[in-house]
């Protein structure tokens, strides 16, 4: 599911391991969460000619919706790439600013949510 810049997969959902269910998260609570992480999100100035820089963060959240983890799938080119590490930097930082926390999620849909992964993507905020 996306909005804009961000795309949250709940790890069962993104691989397909789980039937739908009624408990599944809607869009709309997708949506909402995606949105209050925008709003968290300090977007890095990228250099010139830059691309392909979004970054992938597997976050495991606590039942009150507060991130337990948050680690970026790509440890390879994390350590090897400084643009990326700089966006995957303020990634985290979304992930982990207190005016975000705690996520906005159902928290009747815990087992829907426990675990996910969240693709940042600034390349869909510059429009370029």
């Amino acid at each position: 599911m996306s909005v804009g810049n961000l795309i949250i997969l709940p790890l069962a959902l993104g691989l397909g391991t789980q039937p739908a269910s009624s408990n599944a998260m809607t869009l709309d609570e997708m949506n909402i969460l995606m949105l209050q992480l925008a709003q968290c999100w300090p977007v890095p100035q990228l250099p010139k000619g830059s691309h392909d820089i979004a970054v992938d963060i597997d976050v495991t959240v606590n039942p009150d919706g507060t991130v337990a983890q948050a680690e970026v799938v790509d440890q390879a080119r994390l350590a090897s790439d400084a643009v990326f590490r700089t966006v995957a930097a303020s990634d985290l930082k979304a992930i982990r600013d207190p005016k975000c926390s705690p996520l906005a999620l159902p928290l009747n849909k815990y087992d829907q949510w426990k675990s996910m992964t969240i693709h940042f993507d600034p390349k869909e905020v510059s429009g370029k």
